[in-house]
C-alpha cells in the first residue's frame, strides 16, 4: 500500500510496482486527475480514495489497513510520501535564496548565497536520501576546508 496525494503518491506507487505487482495508492481522499489515474490502472495499479483510519498488525508485522468505509486491504508493507518542508526559519533569516522545491539554492561546492554558509542534506533539497546527504557534506567540507586554507595561507 502507498499513501500519497496528487503526483507524490502517483510517483511513489509507479517506483513501488517495480517491486511488486500488488499495488494499491490510497490518496487518503484526494482525487487524482484522470490522466493519473489513468497511468496507475494501465500498469495494473488499485487506487483508493477512502481515507484510511488504522493499520492492523501481528507480531510487529503489518497485516492490513483499514479503510473509513470499512474496507480491510490485505498487505505486508506501506509505503508514503506527503512531502517535505523546512520548519526552521534560520536560512531565510540568514538571507538564502530558495528554489521551486523549497530547497536552498547552492553551488556546485555547496555553497549558498551567503558567503561562508554551505547546505547539505534535507536543506538542499536534491534527492532525499542518506547517500546524497553525504555526499552533499563531503562535498560542503572539501570546499570549507580548501577556502579556511586559501583565508589562513601558510607563511614560513
Amino acid at each position: 500500500v502507498v499513501i500519497g496525494d496528487n503526483d507524490k503518491g502517483v510517483g511513489l506507487a509507479k517506483l513501488m510496482r517495480q517491486w511488486s505487482k500488488d499495488v494499491t495508492l490510497c490518496s487518503n481522499g484526494f482525487q487524482l486527475n484522470p490522466r493519473d489515474e489513468a497511468t496507475l490502472k494501465a500498469i495494473d495499479i488499485s487506487i483508493t480514495t477512502d481515507r484510511i483510519i488504522s493499520c492492523e498488525g501481528e507480531n510487529g508485522r503489518l497485516r492490513a489497513v483499514i479503510l473509513e468505509d470499512g474496507r480491510r486491504l490485505v498487505c505486508s508493507a506501506l509505503f508514503f510520501n506527503t512531502g517535505q518542508t523546512q520548519r526552521s526559519h534560520l536560512l531565510q533569516e540568514l538571507g538564502c535564496r530558495f528554489d521551486d522545491k523549497g530547497g536552498v539554492e547552492t553551488n556546485e561546492r555547496e555553497e549558498s548565497c551567503v558567503p561562508g554558509l554551505y547546505v547539505a542534506g534535507d536543506a538542499s533539497r536534491d534527492l532525499q536520501f542518506v547517500i546524497m546527504a553525504a555526499a552533499e557534506g563531503a562535498k560542503a567540507a572539501v570546499a570549507i576546508n580548501t577556502s579556511l586554507v586559501d583565508e589562513v595561507g601558510f607563511d614560513d
